[in-house]
């Protein structure tokens, strides 16, 4: 089976105000480190005038990290952001002290680009699951029968699809991701098993139909929560299941909850 998309173009995102979205937070983000910078050196000039005293350079560095974090945290940004906004002056400070060669900035900046870049049109982070998730899940989905056919949105390095492969050689398992060095581990990872039964596509899950599938696995953020869910419940078909790992839905009370490993996040299954 191919992945049946609901546009022409796998490429194509079906709904465009979700980038002019995103714009902003990247814009909202930059603005911030600079008003920090801003309020940080007239914080240190008056102090300089009225005092006499000249503030350490560890000192201003980590007030500026305290007011960025403080701002983003304030205007409601992900946790994740707060933490970008803090470490990041961080890091250009230490790369600037140890004058780390252009290119080795430019390839860490790559690297970090094709594992998170799509978070900031997205705003899910990458979260690698638990190595351990196909033990619980495969049991709660043993009612199913037939060609069942399995997707996993946002599908990370594959992990997850190889392992329930490798027990279920009878179903097939499908992944979407966005982030370039995942989709293309992953990809490398199915070629190397040779699992037949295992297609992972680098597409943006708003793109497909879901009704293709009887199983829609999610491990997204709660930020989209709601938006999948509204998806899910549009286009899935009855006796269908809808998988979260670790997130709920607000105000959709699952059907089941599933405890996994001791420390680590439920599962959450809803039938369609």
């Amino acid at each position: 089976m191919d992945l049946t998309t609901t546009t022409g173009s796998r490429n194509k995102f079906p709904n465009p105000d979700f980038e002019r979205r995103s714009l902003p937070l990247l814009l909202f983000a930059v603005l911030i480190q600079i008003a920090a910078f801003c309020i940080t050196a007239v914080l240190a000039l008056s102090i300089s005038y009225l005092f006499k005293q000249i503030l350490p350079l560890q000192l201003l560095l980590f007030i500026h990290c305290s007011i960025s974090s403080c701002v983003a945290y304030i205007l409601k940004f992900e946790w994740w952001w707060c933490l970008i906004q803090f470490f990041f002056p961080v890091a250009l400070v230490v790369g600037l002290y140890f004058q780390l060669s252009p290119w080795l900035s430019l390839a860490i900046f790559f690297f970090l680009f094709l594992v998170f870049g799509a978070t900031l049109r997205t705003r899910v982070p990458y979260f690698p699951s638990n190595a351990n998730l196909h033990q619980f899940l495969l049991p709660a989905l043993s009612n199913l029968t037939g060609d069942v056919k399995f997707l996993d949105v946002g599908s990370g390095l594959g992990g997850l699809l190889l392992d329930l492969s490798r027990q279920r050689q009878d179903w097939h398992f499908f992944g979407v991701e966005i982030a370039l060095l995942p989709w293309f581990v992953s990809r490398l990872k199915v070629k190397f098993f040779n699992r037949k039964n295992v297609d992972i596509r680098l597409i943006d899950y708003r793109c497909l139909d879901f009704s293709s599938f009887d199983v829609v696995f999610v491990y997204l953020s709660p930020i989209v929560m709601n938006e999948v869910w509204l998806k899910a419940k549009s286009e899935m078909r009855p006796e269908t299941v809808f998988v979260s790992y670790e997130f709920s839905v607000i105000n959709a009370e699952s059907d089941c909850v599933i405890e996994t490993e001791k420390g680590s996040p439920n599962l959450y299954i809803w039938q369609m």
